[in-house]
């Protein structure tokens, strides 16, 4: 009895549903937010290879400092 209950419910949901298509404002919203995150995500990759970078170079200084300093 209860099977036949839910099977009927999901039947009348299914009947309900419409084949829904994006509309152009919906399309263009999505292409905005995905362009926006993905700019966010493409600045924070070249910042943080700049920042390695910049921290690399510098440990690069330091040490040859330091080898500079220990042959005299």
């Amino acid at each position: 009895m209860i099977a036949i209950m839910q099977e009927k419910a999901v039947m009348s949901a299914l009947s309900g549903c419409k084949e829904q298509k994006m509309s152009v404002i919906d399309f263009l919203f999505f292409t905005t937010i995905f362009v926006a995150l993905f700019t966010i995500a493409a600045f924070s990759l070249v910042s943080t290879l700049l920042i390695v970078r910049a921290a690399e170079t510098a440990f690069s200084d330091f040490y040859s400092a330091i080898k500079n300093f220990i042959k005299e």
